[in-house]
């Protein structure tokens, strides 16, 4: 039958968790002291094990894995903390017009950076609309060109504007060989070029102006010149006997000079004409043959046709005055003349 008196008793789980395991027991002694044990132990040498000492009340020891889990936190936790020293170097330090951010945070590279770009030139969603942006800028061009040409004009600095010629009488007719004037119809140009110089002499300017002619450049046909023209030609002519035998004898070559209009003899010139170059504003210029115009400092005028003869060109401005007499010939075309300004 089982001795209940001395029977061992273990720990429960909850006498662990409490720490009552560490309290001293007390321990069975057997009353035995027969022969067998005494032997063993003498045999052995070895005395019996003393119960090893009870543990501070609280304390564990897992004895796993979660142990070593720190070292790989730490080396996470360095690895992170140098990557964002490494890119505040080199993103976080350089500027943008005043504007920092970091070069190397993975969505400034496309559609962040792009919009970042486009709100640095002018606000978001200008680079797509370059159209507008041309247009706005050359209205924006447009105006201060306006502006300048306006200013030019005030300071008498525009270089581009002509003076329309402009001439007192119509375009003289030329005769197409049915003339019923002083003289009968020439038969040779020979013969014309007698009857103009009696004419000239004579004061004849409808007989002049029907025979004196120059080709359009670009239709080429013949055209008579003004009356004006022709009535100041005719006069200096007719008090100028050496001017007119010169005259005469410069359009003798039949070759360079005849023309036909119909059946009638023509003389055909070349065209001559005037390029007057202003410097001074609101100058009024007055030609032999031409009515007065006003020009301003840099314009120019072409005045045009002219016949070979002395011209009268009388400048006048509020400051002054200034008259030159001017031969115009066929060896010079196209003659400039220069009031006030220095080629």
């Amino acid at each position: 039958m089982a001795d209940n008196k001395n029977k061992r008793t273990a720990p429960t789980i909850q006498d662990v968790l409490n720490g009552q395991t560490a309290k001293p027991r007390a321990r069975f002694k057997s009353g035995y002291t027969g022969p067998r044990k005494a032997l063993a132990s003498a045999a052995s040498g070895v005395t019996a094990p003393m119960p090893s000492a009870a543990r501070p009340a609280g304390t564990y020891r897992s004895g796993g894995i979660l142990d070593y889990a720190w070292i790989a936190y730490c080396v996470v936790l360095s690895i992170a903390l140098t990557t964002a020293v490494i890119a505040y170097v080199h993103g976080v330090g350089k500027s943008r017009e005043g504007i920092y951010y970091p070069n190397n945070v993975f969505t400034i590279n496309g559609v962040v950076k792009d919009i970042f770009a486009d709100y640095r030139n002018g606000g978001l969603g200008s680079a797509h609309n370059s159209a507008s942006s041309t247009q706005t800028a050359q209205a924006d061009a447009a105006a201060e060109n306006t502006a300048s040409t306006d200013n030019d004009a005030l300071l008498g600095q525009t270089s581009t504007s002509s003076v329309p010629n402009s001439t007192t009488g119509a375009t003289m007719t030329l005769d197409v060989g049915d003339s019923t004037g002083s003289y009968p119809e020439a038969a040779s140009y020979e013969e014309l070029l007698t009857q103009l110089d009696s004419a000239l002499a004579a004061k004849d300017i409808d007989f002049v102006g029907s025979k004196l002619s120059y080709e359009d450049e670009e239709s080429k046909t013949l055209i008579g010149y003004p009356q004006s023209v022709v009535e100041h030609f005719t006069q200096y002519m007719a008090d100028n006997s050496d001017k007119r035998e010169t005259f005469l004898a410069g359009i003798k070559d039949e070759s360079e000079f005849s023309a036909k209009n119909g059946s009638a003899y023509l003389v055909k010139l070349p065209l001559l004409q005037f390029t007057i170059n202003m410097g001074y504003d609101q100058t009024t210029i007055s030609i032999s043959g031409f009515s007065d115009q006003t020009m301003d400092s840099g314009q120019s005028a072409i005045v045009s046709p002219l016949l070979p003869c002395m011209y009268t060109i009388h400048a006048e401005t509020a400051k002054g005055s200034q008259t030159s007499e001017v031969e115009c010939n066929m060896n010079e075309g196209n003659l400039k003349i220069n009031i006030g300004v220095t080629d």
